[in-house]
C-alpha cells in the first residue's frame, strides 16, 4: 500500500503482520498484527485510503481491516458474507472509490460498496475462475480468467459478457490491464510457465479482447506474479523460491508484441515481491518503478530505472 505492509505470518487464526513503510530498519518482529481468522488468500489496500486493508480468506468471506497507526489495534470495518466458498481474489475499482469486487472458488464475482458496507449485485459465475482485473479506461468493464484459458470480458452495468479464448489451460493465473492491453501470467500442466498479450478494444465496444502473442517463459513450480505498469506497458514478474525478476516491454505493433527486458537478480530467492504506488517514483531521478522483495529474513527496497545520458532534462515520456 502507501503507508503499510501486510504479509501472511506462520500460525493459526489467519495472522498478517503490518509494517510501516515510512520507517524503515530492522524489526525482528512486524510492529502490528491482525488476527483475520480465516486463512488470507487475498490481500490488497484500498488505493483511495492507504489505512484500509481488504482480506479474502477460506472462511469464504470479505473483511476490511482499518489500520489507523502502528500504537493502535487495527479495526474491523466490516464482515462480507455473501460468499459459500472461499474467496480467491479481490480487487478494488482502480478509478472508482467505494468499489470492491470478489470472486470465490465457484466463480461467483460479487460487487460491494465499502462505502456504504452493502452488496451491491452479483456480477457473474464463471466456472474454475482463477483472475479478475479492472479495465483502467472504461470503468464499467471487468476481465475474468478461468482455468481453461477462456477470457470473458463483463459489463457490470448491464451483465452482457463476451468471450475469447487464449489457447491455453492454467492451473493458476495472474492478470493485469493497461489503457489499451491485457497481460497473462500463467502456469499450466506440467509447471509449463507463459506470458499471454491481448489487445483491448477501444470503450464502448462489445468487442472480445484479441490475441497478439503467447511467450513460453520455461518450467517451473512456481507461478511468475505480475505487476503492471498501466502508462509504460512494462511488466516486472517474479516467482516464489527464485531469485531473479524478470521486465518485459509489450508494444501492439507487429511483429514483436512482448518484448524481454533487462533481467534483475540477487543471491537471495524471494517469497514473494510487492510493487510500491507509482507516484512514489522519482521522474527526475530516472525511476519507472519501486518494489519490496520479500526473502526468509528481510524485506528490500528494489529501484528500477532507465539510463538516460541528460538526467537533468524532464522526462516527459516516463
Amino acid at each position: 500500500g502507501s503507508l503499510f505492509g501486510a504479509d501472511l505470518m506462520v500460525g493459526s487464526g489467519g495472522r498478517l503482520g503490518i509494517f510501516d513503510l515510512q520507517a524503515p530498519g530492522q524489526n525482528n518482529t512486524p510492529q502490528l498484527e491482525i488476527v483475520n481468522g480465516g486463512t488470507p488468500l487475498a490481500l490488497e489496500w484500498d488505493p483511495f485510503d492507504g489505512h484500509v486493508l481488504a482480506v479474502g480468506g477460506d472462511d469464504a468471506a470479505v473483511k476490511l481491516w482499518r489500520v489507523k497507526d502502528m500504537q493502535e489495534e487495527a479495526e474491523l470495518i466490516v464482515n462480507f458474507t455473501g460468499h459459500k466458498t472461499k474467496v480467491i481474489a479481490i480487487k478494488y475499482h482502480p478509478c472508482v472509490a467505494g468499489i470492491l469486487v470478489s470472486c470465490d472458488s465457484n466463480g461467483v464475482v460479487l460487487m460491494w460498496d465499502t462505502n456504504n458496507t452493502t452488496l451491491v449485485k452479483e456480477i457473474y459465475e464463471s466456472p474454475e475462475c482463477t483472475a479478475i482485473c479492472w479495465s483502467v479506461i472504461c470503468g464499467y468493464t471487468l476481465f475474468l480468467l478461468n482455468k481453461s484459458g477462456n477470457i470473458t470480458s463483463v459489463n457490470t452495468r448491464t451483465g452482457k459478457a463476451v468471450h475469447v479464448t487464449t489457447g491455453q489451460e492454467y492451473r493458476s493465473a495472474r492478470m493485469e490491464a493497461s489503457k489499451n492491453l491485457l497481460v497473462i501470467s500463467g502456469i499450466g500442466s506440467g509447471n509449463s510457465r507463459t506470458l499471454t498479450l491481448l489487445k483491448l478494444p477501444k470503450p464502448g465496444e462489445e468487442t472480445p479482447p484479441q490475441l497478439l502473442q503467447t511467450l513460453s517463459l520455461g518450467s517451473g513450480t512456481a507461478l511468475y506474479t505480475l505487476s503492471l505498469d498501466v502508462n509504460l506497458n512494462v511488466a516486472f514478474l517474479a516467482a516464489r523460491g527464485e531469485s531473479t525478476i524478470l521486465p518485459f516491454e509489450f508494444r501492439e505493433e507487429a511483429p514483436f508484441h512482448i518484448i524481454p527486458l533487462t533481467a534483475f537478480s540477487t543471491n537471495t530467492n524471494q517469497y514473494a515481491i510487492s510493487a510500491a504506488p507509482a507516484a512514489s517514483c522519482d521522474v527526475m531521478k530516472l525511476e519507472i518503478a519501486k518494489f519490496y522483495k520479500l526473502t526468509r529474513d528481510s524485506v528490500y527496497f528494489i529501484v528500477f530505472s532507465v539510463p538516460r545520458v541528460r538526467r537533468e532534462y524532464f522526462q516527459d515520456d516516463l
